[in-house]
């Protein structure tokens, strides 16, 4: 997986992305999807995540080996400057880690997060979440 952040060709930008889009792509794959991969940001706790939730309904092999397309094709996080971070949100908001994760992904890295779905623990605190980073979902691209 690379390191860094560079621009995106695309033009859609960069985004710190969360689980449900990386499952949105397994799932149902697009030119869009493919694009924010390629030009977005995952850190370790979300390829975690999307392991063991597509291991659940598949063959652990096929999940271990779409968290690898996804790591050869999208760009990897510093964890040593996000944990510090995702633990700072998860202590001020009542969001699950990975979500904590991602949040801290994108304050990091001064990048929007991408979210497939709006989940009621980060939408009832949208407003102070915004203060510190910006929150896009993925029905705003389509």
């Amino acid at each position: 997986m690379r390191r860094g952040r560079e621009g995106c060709s695309s033009g859609l930008g960069s985004y710190a992305l969360d689980t449900s889009v990386l499952l949105h792509h397994r799932y149902a794959p697009s030119d869009l999807t493919e694009a924010l991969i390629s030009s977005g940001i995952i850190n370790l706790v979300t390829l975690s995540e999307v392991l063991y939730i597509v291991c659940r309904g598949e063959d652990s092999s096929k999940a271990l080996s779409y968290v690898e397309e996804l790591a050869e094709k999208g760009r990897l996080a510093p964890s040593e400057r996000v944990a510090p971070v995702a633990g700072q949100f998860k202590c001020r908001f009542p969001v699950s880690l990975a979500d904590a994760w991602v949040l801290a992904t994108g304050k990091v890295m001064a990048l929007p997060c991408l979210f497939a779905h709006r989940e009621r623990e980060l939408v009832s605190h949208i407003t102070a979440i915004g203060r510190e980073v910006e929150v896009r979902f993925l029905d705003e691209l389509l």
